[in-house]
């Protein structure tokens, strides 16, 4: 579950172990009882098969789910999400362009919005990278500036 300042989960199974690698290096916070003392804004739900993710997603059509690269995925509302703070931002600064960058399933509407949408060429989201303006390198690579400067977005 995720809240405004914390995040934690409610038990730590080989699921969540193995949806976590590549996230996160410290073990996530556990709280069974996190949701009574927090706003949650995102659910995680935690599962090696994605298809046995799926088959429990059709019990929720009320979130959105945003999956991620292991066996993991984000339960959000439909209304709020990136895309819904990126319109935000426009709409407040109409005269500006808006350069958006991403690696995950969660960034697609993000970049569909952005003036500029640019995919980090470490995602594992093909379709990211078919909305994008630009893919970058490898964020192992080191060279998001020499991208930013190559490409004369700065």
């Amino acid at each position: 579950m995720v809240g405004f300042h914390e995040e934690a989960v409610t038990f730590v199974d080989e699921s969540v172990i193995y949806a976590l690698k590549g996230f996160q290096t410290t073990k996530p916070v556990i709280n069974p009882e996190f949701y009574l003392n927090n706003h949650v804004y995102q659910i995680w739900l935690f599962k090696e098969d994605k298809n046995e993710i799926n088959e429990i997603l059709k019990d929720f059509p009320m979130f959105k789910p945003y999956f991620w690269h292991y066996g993991g995925v984000d339960l959000v509302s439909p209304t709020v999400n990136k895309a819904t703070a990126i319109r935000k931002i426009k709409e407040k600064y109409p005269d500006y362009q808006l350069i958006c960058v991403g690696d995950g399933h969660n960034d697609i509407e993000m970049l569909k919005l952005a003036d500029i949408g640019i995919a980090m060429g470490n995602t594992g989201y093909p379709e990211l990278k078919e909305v994008a303006d630009f893919v970058t390198p490898h964020i192992e690579e080191d060279k998001l500036y020499d991208f930013f400067k190559e490409n004369k977005l700065i």
